[in-house]
């Protein structure tokens, strides 16, 4: 694993119900708008199990992926994205709502980092498909300053049922690395489709 240097932007796709993604429906969040702050993947590891024979530890097995989970934490998404992702509904007095039959849509969750090199280069890490879970909402009083609360989203991860794939990541470094095929990998767009992604406005 490479040295991951700084953390540069995030998409957000909503899949479909055959794991594909609308163009209009991949969502940028960025240092111009919206505002990355860290991402903490975990779990991707399976957990071992120990099998024992003649009294001793004999071998260690176990494959495929842990429960793999993301905590991402932004700036300032705008709610109807955050609704969007999460499933809430939207009435026609412009009111949004979660409730007993609030179901999240599957999503796809870019992240772009950096490694260590002088330029440094783009380091892609995508989880395939799972949900977020809705924010926790904390309000502050302000005090002699401003106090703001920023989004801490988890995104709950499954495999893709396409190829049974959790998680991915491209090296801009890496001569064979084609952006134009991560993009289509990462968000599968229907046929005919180009895709575009919507920059979360701030």
């Amino acid at each position: 694993m490479a040295m991951l240097v700084g953390f540069e932007s995030a998409r957000i796709g909503i899949l479909d119900d055959n794991e594909q993604v609308d163009p209009a429906k991949i969502f940028t969040i960025n240092g111009q708008q919206g505002g990355t702050l860290g991402a903490n993947i975990s779990n991707l590891n399976y957990t071992p199990t120990i099998n024992y024979a003649s009294n001793i530890a004999y071998r260690v097995s176990g494959k495929g992926t842990g429960a793999a989970t993301c905590t991402l934490t932004t700036e300032d998404i705008p709610m109807d994205i955050i609704y969007q992702i999460t499933g809430a509904t939207k009435n026609e007095n412009g009111i949004y709502t979660i409730g007993r039959d609030t179901q999240a849509p599957y999503c796809a969750l870019e992240m772009i980092s950096g490694d260590s090199g002088v330029p440094s280069k783009k380091v892609y890490l995508a989880l395939l498909k799972g949900v977020f879970g809705f924010p926790a909402l904390n309000p502050q009083t302000n005090n002699a300053a401003e106090v703001d609360f920023t989004d801490s989203l988890t995104f709950t991860c499954l495999n893709r049922k396409s190829d049974d794939l959790v998680f991915a990541e491209g090296f801009e470094a890496d001569s064979s690395f084609q952006e134009a095929s991560w993009t289509q990998f990462v968000f599968p767009a229907p046929t005919g489709s180009t895709t575009t992604t919507t920059t979360v406005a701030g």
